[in-house]
């Protein structure tokens, strides 16, 4: 069985709880879709690395990401360090992370959405857990409704509580870069991406 509760908070923010019998994952969506916490049910475990001496809150954009870092699971886009891309100015870690996303359930999945302010990029995130087996799996779709090309990084800044002794393993997975049809991409090494 796995379903989402609503009407839970921390510090005073919102928080969506995704729960099955494996797995209870708690998500921010006034604070860009924040994972902030990820617990294997049987053990207690606590997945999600969280800084103790800050409370989770909304912050304005253009925050400044290293003293406001929180943990849990943030997204950043379209940028990491302060740059300008396609001539907009983006702020330190970009603006997803400081972006409030709407949010809403269809069945057992969390629809998390948004448009980032300055860049225009459109972002959304569904996510579920598996009632079979302790997995959260994630569906998203970054689009530009803008007139103008967008270039953008988008990546997971994830901090994880990792002790000695434990095994990070990534599984197989594939973007789609949608035109006219989608064209898989197919992810390498750090750094390298090869197109079909």
């Amino acid at each position: 069985m796995s379903g989402l509760a609503k009407q839970l908070s921390v510090d005073g923010v919102p928080i969506v709880r995704l729960e099955s019998d494996f797995l209870k994952v708690d998500v921010a969506p006034d604070i860009g879709g924040r994972t902030i916490s990820l617990v294997d049910k049987k053990t207690g475990y606590e997945f999600l690395w969280r800084n103790r001496n800050l409370r989770l809150q909304p912050l304005p954009a253009g925050s400044e990401y290293d003293p406001n870092f929180y943990g849990g699971i943030d997204e950043l886009m379209p940028n990491d360090i302060p740059e300008k891309i396609n001539g907009v100015d983006c702020p330190d870690h970009g603006e997803l992370w400081t972006t409030a996303l709407t949010y809403r359930q269809n069945g057992e999945r969390l629809i998390l959405e948004g448009r980032l302010p300055k860049c225009g990029l459109t972002y959304a995130r569904e996510m579920w857990l598996r009632s079979d087996a302790p997995y959260l799996e994630f569906r998203y779709r970054i689009s530009n409704p803008t007139a103008e090309a967008r270039d953008f990084l988008w990546k997971l800044h994830a901090a994880l509580a990792v002790e000695a002794g434990d095994l990070i393993e990534r599984v197989k997975w594939s973007i789609w870069r949608t035109r006219a049809k989608r064209v898989p991409l197919r992810l390498g090494g750090p750094r390298s991406t090869e197109q079909q």
